[in-house]
């Protein structure tokens, strides 16, 4: 039977730190696309969609 213990000598292993964030780029496809959909939504008054884009847009920079 295995244990769970390494035996020898072990590889010098090598950490990373990935971070779960979008790209400047994504970030900008996403705010352009959101910006383009805006335009269909017309059920809304003006002032609460600019309420609205800003907060997408302030969540989209946050990412």
């Amino acid at each position: 039977m295995k244990n769970n213990e390494q035996s020898g000598n072990p590889e010098n292993l090598e950490l990373v730190v990935v971070k779960n964030s979008l790209s400047e780029c994504d970030k900008e496809q996403i705010k352009e696309a959101v910006l383009k959909n805006a335009i269909n939504l017309t059920c809304l008054y003006s002032s609460e969609l600019a309420k609205d884009l800003i907060e997408a847009i302030k969540l989209i920079n946050q990412a």
